[in-house]
């Protein structure tokens, strides 16, 4: 019997919201068909269970045309939440006349050098940057930068290869993995503070749901303080920022989202607090990566139906999100050096804490961890809640008393 709801086409990869995730959002509102592509290992491990679950489509297998041949007159939508697969979402959308980023959006979103060039002509930002080929280059662009400076890679995503240099000594003790890309020399932002807690990090994501160019900003998240040298350690909702700077947050990110050419989707705005202001990180084309999981537990909101509503072209009608808890994504990050583990705890000692819902992860003896796969390289992420912030805040204190001593390593 065919189905009388409608379809969207998933693009699946690295980062992207679990199979069982999307079809659960899914539930009553559309068929999903997935697109992927084998040929990425991750993907290539999470198949079998998504073959379970909706129909899928392999790229390794098929050419995007011969994929948007299969689907053109079933699809009504389509949709990514990996950063990975942007640009063949965005191709599979024009070759099915679907909307969706176009590919002028997808090469500024996707490429760190056009964002900043675009994010400055349109006086969002004002910040200096250098474009490298090879990691050959970065001290003359650091002559022309001057220090502090961020080094990063122009395609990249999860802080992954990301630098920060005080000094001359640090550039020369940078080891960057090789890669392709090319890199990207940029000043650093000017380190500020949270406006109203101070065991928080000085940043914040901006979530956002555009449709037909019309923004809802549906929710900020917090950060806990990045672990060295900027590696994200702690996901927050809902946020405590004070209304007067919570507004300048959300104006920022909207003038943001219009600069780089967004029309349709949902967005992630990241924004650091400096002393002269909020300011714009960067641009992302698609859902943070805990974004969905942390407001499904929190509040009554289901981001990841969202994005298929709009992917759909569902009409959107902006609210406010109703929180009935506090919530954190912990992550417990390797030290900044290549290492071995010599012993570790497994995830069931951390679901014995106060607070502790899902624990993902873990190690074993004698892998090797990487810091420069920056927010890939993750030892656990630990989800946990609270009543409120303030509760949350001892919930932290004992997932980082607990996380201090749970890995060893060789030497």
């Amino acid at each position: 019997m065919t189905s009388a709801l409608p379809t969207a086409l998933v693009a699946y990869g690295l980062g992207s919201a679990s199979p069982a995730e999307i079809v659960d959002a899914a539930d009553g509102l559309c068929e999903v068909v997935f697109v992927a592509d084998s040929r990425d290992e991750h993907t290539r491990l999470v198949l079998p269970f998504m073959e379970e679950v909706a129909d899928v489509l392999d790229l390794a297998e098929l050419s995007g045309d011969v994929v948007a041949d299969r689907v053109d007159g079933r699809v009504h939508g389509v949709v990514t939440f990996s950063e990975f697969m942007l640009t063949a979402s965005t191709e599979l959308a024009a070759r099915l006349g679907l909307p969706f980023h176009t590919p002028e959006t997808t090469g500024a979103l996707t490429d760190k050098v056009e964002q900043r060039a675009l994010l400055n002509s349109k006086g969002v930002t004002s910040l200096r940057q250098v474009a490298v080929d090879t990691p050959e280059g970065f001290a003359q662009a650091v002559r022309e930068i001057g220090f502090p400076a961020v080094i990063k890679p122009a395609c990249g995503t999860a802080s992954v290869d990301v630098y920060l240099c005080t000094s001359w000594a640090d550039l020369a003790a940078i080891s960057p993995s090789p890669r392709s890309g090319g890199w990207v020399v940029e000043e650093m932002l000017v380190p500020g503070r949270h406006p109203a807690t101070p065991w928080l990090g000085d940043y914040c994501s901006v979530e956002s749901a555009v449709s037909h160019g019309r923004c809802w900003h549906f929710a900020i998240i917090e950060r806990l303080p990045l672990t060295p040298p900027l590696r994200e350690s702690g996901f927050l909702a809902p946020d405590t920022l004070p209304a007067a700077f919570r507004s300048q947050v959300l104006e920022l990110a909207e003038a943001a989202i219009h600069a780089v050419g967004i029309t349709t989707g949902i967005t992630h705005v990241e924004i650091k607090f400096t002393p002269d202001g909020p300011q714009v990180i960067e641009v992302n084309g698609r859902m943070g990566g805990t974004t969905g999981r942390l407001l499904r537990r929190a509040s009554d909101l289901d981001p990841f139906r969202l994005a298929l509503e709009i992917a759909l072209d569902r009409d959107i009608a902006p609210r406010d999100v109703a929180f009935d808890r506090s919530v954190i994504a912990f992550r417990v990050l390797p030290p900044p050096r290549q290492v071995t583990v010599r012993e570790a705890r497994t995830p069931a000692d951390f679901r014995a804490l106060a607070g502790v819902w899902a624990v993902d992860g873990g190690v074993r003896r004698g892998q090797v961890l990487d810091w420069r796969r920056g927010g890939l390289e993750k030892i656990f992420t630990i989800w946990a809640e609270a009543d409120d912030p303030a509760a949350l805040s001892k919930v932290i204190q004992d997932l980082q008393s607990a996380a201090a001593d749970c890995v060893t390593y060789d030497g």
